[in-house]
């Protein structure tokens, strides 16, 4: 049990340094871009930035000036929900067999988080199939995005 203990602190540790490495170049990377892109404002006139936003150029500088882009629709969100709810799941199938099929002491804590994990998981899934009913009887789906039942 000491060395599951000592493996989940260690790729927790892991898990955290790589969050914080991504985030930490997603910032330099956003910031770069704005950098460049108000010196690039700053530099011509009017005149030539109105021309420049006439071209195809200019329509993707403009597209590009959006930092954070939103999920495009319902889709997206489903997909998140979908792989939320099947990585919980599979968590939570792992821990239960683990606490079921292994004798150690405290074995109930994890089949405690297996159950609350499934639960979980079991939730993103019906909450996304729900979202889908809804979201295709309301036509909120594209009609390239609607499946055929």
């Amino acid at each position: 049990m000491e060395g599951f203990l000592v493996l989940a602190v260690i790729a927790g540790l892991v898990l955290a340094v790589w969050i914080v490495g991504r985030e930490t170049s997603r910032q330099k990377h956003l910031k770069m871009t704005f950098d460049f892109n108000n010196r690039l404002l700053d530099r011509s006139s009017m005149k030539d930035f109105t021309e420049f936003l006439q071209t195809d150029q200019g329509t993707k500088f403009i597209e590009s000036l959006t930092i954070e882009r939103e999920a495009s629709g319902p889709s997206e969100s489903m997909l998140r929900a979908i792989r939320t709810g099947a990585v919980l799941v599979s968590l939570g199938l792992g821990l239960l067999f683990v606490g079921e099929f292994h004798r150690f002491e405290g074995r109930e804590a994890i089949t405690a988080a297996g159950i609350v994990s499934l639960a979980v998981g079991v939730g993103f899934l019906v909450s996304c199939g729900v979202s889908y009913r809804l979201a295709r009887t309301l036509g909120v789906l594209d009609k390239n995005e609607r499946r055929t039942p």
